[in-house]
C-alpha cells in the first residue's frame, strides 16, 4: 500500500480504548490531506479558469476537476467517519 492510499478495512481499527491518541492523530492526519487535496484542487481550478481555453472546454475540464476531486476525497472522508466513530466510543 502506498502513502496515498488507505485501507479502508473495519478490522484494522478495533482498537483498545488506549490507543484514541494514535487514532486522534491519523485523525488528523487525515484531515491534513484533505486540506492539501482541496488546495491542490482550488489551484488547479484557479488556473483552467484563467486559462484561455474556450467557455465549452474550459467547463468541460472544470467539471473533469471537480470530479477526480470528489474521487480523490471519498476514501479520505469514509476514513474520517470510521475513526470518528472509533474516538467517540
Amino acid at each position: 500500500m502506498s502513502a496515498f492510499e488507505i485501507d479502508t478495512s473495519r478490522e484494522e481499527l478495533k482498537e483498545a480504548p488506549s490507543q484514541a491518541p494514535a487514532l486522534e492523530s491519523l485523525y488528523y492526519s487525515l484531515l491534513t490531506t484533505l486540506t492539501n487535496l482541496d488546495f491542490a484542487y482550488e489551484r488547479e481550478r484557479e488556473t483552467l479558469s484563467s486559462s484561455g481555453l474556450n467557455s465549452r472546454e474550459q467547463t468541460r475540464a472544470l467539471e473533469k476537476l471537480r470530479e477526480n476531486h470528489r474521487e480523490r476525497r471519498a476514501p479520505y472522508l469514509q476514513q474520517l467517519a470510521i475513526l470518528q466513530e472509533r474516538i467517540d466510543r
